[in-house]
């Protein structure tokens, strides 16, 4: 029914987006950790805040998409896809390019990209079935039955 949609779309949405806060908050404060132990230099540090930023931003962008296409709306997932795709290029191309930022600039590609592909699918109706509301038990259920397959992944 529309209720049991609003209510797995609305739980698992929400989930995701407070998984994601709660990641960037962490790995945000942790990048110089990290900078250190991935890249074996604290100089990198804004890179890997950059690049935080670029998961969290992809996450929440490809599950709105992925609302999209379990709304049977090909052609409206395909314009965000491409329009993020561009976007994405074009501003990590100029940032590179032009503003010689190199990492940081692919990844603030990434970013924008993401950021406008949030907007787009939301406006093409990505969010539909998202609401205010958030069901515990519905976000038990799912991950009850997603645990084994994130485990296994």
């Amino acid at each position: 029914t529309d209720a049991d949609k609003r209510s797995c779309v609305s739980s698992a949405a929400w989930f995701v987006v407070a998984s994601y806060v709660v990641f960037v908050v962490i790995a945000q404060a942790l990048a110089p950790a990290i900078a250190t132990a991935l890249l074996d230099s604290r100089q990198q540090t804004i890179e890997i805040r950059f690049m935080v930023l670029a998961i969290a931003m992809n996450g929440i962008y490809y599950l709105l998409l992925d609302l999209l296409r379990w709304q049977i709306q090909p052609k409206r997932h395909a314009l965000a896809s491409i329009v993020s795709s561009m976007v994405s290029a074009g501003v990590g191309t100029v940032a590179v390019v032009v503003a010689d930022l190199g990492v940081v600039g692919v990844l603030a590609g990434q970013i924008a990209g993401a950021t406008v592909g949030i907007g787009l699918t939301i406006a093409l109706g990505g969010a539909r079935h998202w609401s205010r509301h958030f069901d515990l038990q519905r976000i038990g259920e799912m991950l009850r039955y997603s645990t084994p397959q994130v485990i296994s992944s």
